[in-house]
């Protein structure tokens, strides 16, 4: 047996073309199924991790699901118009921690998320560098932020523009980098975190500007005893110091503030239920939803597609094997004169089907060790289901 996995190897290195065709083929119709799911299994808990760190979502009547990618991953919504009003009618229902998120604009592609230090404690987000944001304008990025953009505390960020063809939009403001979290495997990875009143100033809701000369035409467009109408060459601060940090101020009352998402930690488990009664009985705008009810849908949704890609794996190994039987089988017929020099140099008849089973197993081990390493590389990587395949 051992001649004849001599003459297999040799033959298979000789005919390098048709074994890598071969090799793909079998490792193809190995990957994609157990590929899938060991994608799959760290989707699944990667989900459900998150949703037992953050178990509610509060925000308007609408979709579930899309409340709580809300919330759990910072993807914003054009339908949420929440304001910190809502916030106050949800913390009377509950005894635990209810905390807002503001999350509609990014900085170098990353989500800016407003919230407060309730946010930092509940998840137990630990700083590896630097110190929390001490005052509007600060900013503390996630493990990943921080590495792929190369910046740390003492660095700034630049928001980016909410509308470049608009010119009356709000101004991208210059966040100033005071700490760096330490990775935590979660979407805060991939955030930049601000207070919210910083991500209002970014809104346009707050903001401070450089002081207007009224005896100036190019910087007011009317002037009274009482007031004075500054035009757009007084721009706004596109950065805070702590010179101008004074000067910032909001517009209109504080209940009015925008909110994308409310999210709640209740006390214990009688304090969730109460609270779930809480928004039955009083509030028919506002919708409470279990993060744990929301994925589940979604753990649904990969739980039918593995059963889709199972079957088409199962036919494709099926064609794989017809190939590699068919691609054997010419060849067995190829080699007719090659079997009878064998037979002329002495080798037994049993020795040159041995020599032919032989190609099959090297050829069929490679795939499987080839296959082996691709799925050990998609486990050490981390690589998960894409949401957006599943949504």
């Amino acid at each position: 047996m051992k001649d004849a996995f001599f003459l297999a190897s040799r033959y298979i290195s000789f005919h390098r073309g048709k074994t890598a065709t071969l090799v793909l083929g079998l490792m193809l119709a190995l990957v994609l199924p157990f590929g899938f799911r060991v994608m799959s299994a760290r989707f699944q808990r990667e989900l459900i991790a998150r949703a037992d760190s953050i178990p509610w979502v509060v925000g308007e009547r609408g979709s579930s699901l899309e409340l709580v990618l809300s919330g759990l991953y910072f993807e914003p919504t054009d339908a949420s118009r929440l304001s910190m009003a809502d916030v106050g009618l949800a913390k009377p229902t509950t005894k635990g921690v209810v905390v807002p998120i503001h999350c509609e604009y990014q900085a170098a592609g990353a989500p800016v998320v407003g919230t407060t230090l309730g946010y930092f404690e509940q998840l137990r987000l630990r700083l590896v560098e630097g110190r929390m944001m001490g005052r509007v304008g600060d900013a503390v990025l996630g493990a990943n932020v921080a590495r792929r953009l190369g910046l740390g505390a003492g660095d700034q960020l630049l928001t980016d523009s909410t509308n470049r063809v608009n010119l009356a939009g709000a101004y991208p403001l210059k966040l100033r980098i005071t700490g760096v979290f330490a990775a935590t495997g979660t979407p805060d990875d991939d955030a930049v975190f601000v207070d919210i009143k910083t991500s209002w100033i970014i809104a346009g809701i707050g903001h401070g500007h450089e002081a207007v000369d009224p005896d100036d035409p190019n910087q007011t467009l009317s002037a009274n005893s009482e007031n004075i109408v500054a035009s757009a060459a007084v721009t706004p601060y596109t950065e805070i110091t702590d010179e101008n940090v004074g000067a910032i101020h909001f517009h209109g009352p504080a209940e009015e503030r925008p909110v994308s998402v409310i999210l709640v930690w209740p006390r214990d488990r009688r304090d969730e239920d109460l609270m779930q009664g809480e928004f039955i009985d009083f509030n028919q705008r506002l919708l409470l939803t279990s993060s744990h009810d929301a994925v589940n849908g979604l753990i649904d949704n990969v739980v039918k597609l593995q059963l889709l890609l199972d079957a088409a794996s199962i036919f494709l190994l099926v064609v794989s094997g017809l190939y590699l039987s068919l691609v054997m089988s010419l060849t067995y017929q190829l080699r007719a004169a090659e079997r009878r020099t064998l037979h002329c140099l002495g080798c037994a008849r049993g020795t040159i089907l041995q020599m032919h089973f032989a190609e099959v197993v090297i050829v069929s081990g490679i795939a499987l060790v080839g296959a082996g390493g691709v799925l050990g590389l998609l486990w050490a990587l981390g690589w998960s289901v894409p949401r957006t395949w599943l949504i």
